[in-house]
């Protein structure tokens, strides 16, 4: 019969084999973040759907797809995260956490236009810089210059224009005069027109007379019966005061 060994020696192989088995799994992680790490994705591309809407789910997808092929033939590295068991938040952190500072977000409304959501985060858990409504024609142009941003507070080239185009179209009152400078110099002649208009409409209008108005203040003071005479005031008695016996 084969000996068999003290409790001792035997708890002692058991912890040395545990031991082995934890490094083994801990070099098989190291190795696949590595991986990961080498394979970091330019950008990530997030599908935004209600997890009981099977069609709102294809469609949102659909047009990944073909944002994915846009972005890769552009020469940009573009990974789409279609799981569903993370939330659209839980992702954003994740790979903002990995290294991806670019993004690309599609909901049910944008899928139907055929359009999308670009991010770019410049920290880990700060908010993103935010562009909407981007073509899918021009996803890779407005990414690089998304990327060139150094700020958030930094603006693009699309919105220093339309800042541009709103001065322009809002014309001066006069190239030769700032109004607020002087207030008598922007009321000289409208102040006028406006105390002559004021007269004219009170001389206007005939006042009533000092006992049509007396008239008219008793008659609205006076309480009415439903024929339209006064109606007669009660007078009531004064209270009689108790007699009081004396004993």
């Amino acid at each position: 019969k084969r000996k068999r060994k003290p409790i001792g020696r035997r708890k002692f192989d058991q912890r040395d084999q545990r031991k082995k088995e934890k490094r083994g799994k801990q070099k098989k992680l190291k190795k696949q973040r590595a991986a990961d790490g080498a394979n970091i994705p330019d950008v990530v591309i997030i599908p935004i759907f209600w997890k009981g809407q099977a069609g709102q789910r294809a469609s949102v997808l659909s047009v990944c797809a073909d944002v994915q092929q846009t972005l890769e033939s552009s020469s940009l590295h573009a990974l789409l995260d279609a799981g569903s068991k993370h939330t659209p938040g839980q992702k954003f952190a994740h790979w903002e956490h990995k290294g991806v500072r670019l993004r690309v977000e599609i909901g049910p409304k944008e899928a139907e236009r055929r359009c999308c959501t670009l991010a770019r985060t410049f920290e880990p858990g700060v908010l993103a810089r935010r562009v909407d409504g981007i073509n899918m024609q021009d996803v890779a142009q407005r990414l690089q210059t998304l990327a060139a941003l150094t700020d958030a507070t930094e603006e693009l080239e699309h919105e220093q224009d339309a800042k541009q185009n709103e001065l322009d179209e809002a014309a001066p009152l006069d190239p030769t005069h700032v109004s607020g400078d002087h207030l008598e110099d922007d009321l000289v002649g409208d102040l006028d027109d406006m105390i002559d208009n004021e007269i004219l409409t009170d001389s206007a209008q005939p006042r009533p007379s000092t006992a049509r108005r007396k008239r008219k203040k008793a008659s609205k003071a006076a309480p009415q019966d439903p024929i339209g005479q006064p109606a007669q005031t009660k007078v009531t008695p004064p209270r009689k005061q108790p007699k009081v016996v004396r004993f």
